[in-house]
């Protein structure tokens, strides 16, 4: 078995790995440049652990904007005032898994879930599949809201027409 490896390669694929890397940071911050973005400012009541200049804002799972900045509230040291950017102009999607179900993500997390509880078959598992499903559909409940308010009747429209989360399966 060799036990001498070729330095030049390696440190050639190491190098070029590298430049790769730097040109795709680049790339994609040039295209970031270009995007339109609304700056929202957030007050916040209670604890953000976890929460960092830089965090990303997701929707549906898919990131939407960042937080540029995190201060406490003057005055009152248990708020705390956030800004974010979302991204302007955004669309309703209605194809690819979006013609299916209105939530893809959530119905995809939900599916493992349950599937796994059912492999490991106890009374915890399954608990855990109603605390679960809770905060989804709590979560579904608040997105809805904002894509009703964002995006008006044609999200309505797209509500009549496409369940939730279970494809063929209406729910609200």
């Amino acid at each position: 078995m060799e036990t001498r490896a070729n330095y030049v390669v390696i440190g050639l694929f190491t190098l070029a790995t590298i430049a790769a890397a730097l040109g795709f940071v680049i790339w994609f911050a040039r295209v970031a440049e270009g995007t339109k973005a609304d700056r929202y400012q957030v007050v916040f009541t209670g604890s953000v652990s976890g929460l960092t200049v830089g965090s990303s804002v997701l929707f549906n799972g898919l990131r939407v904007g960042q937080v540029e900045t995190l201060d406490l509230f003057p005055g009152d040291p248990s708020r705390v005032i956030g800004v974010i950017t979302v991204k302007e102009d955004h669309a309703l999607i209605r194809t690819g898994p979006y013609a299916i179900v209105r939530h893809p993500i959530y119905s995809g997390l939900l599916l493992a879930i349950i599937g796994s509880a059912l492999a490991r078959g106890d009374i915890g598992a399954m608990l855990a599949i109603a605390f679960i499903l809770y905060a989804i559909l709590r979560r579904v409940r608040i997105e809805e809201r904002w894509m009703s308010e964002t995006f008006g009747q044609a999200y309505t429209d797209y509500k009549a027409e496409t369940p939730a989360l279970v494809p063929f399966v209406a729910y609200g």
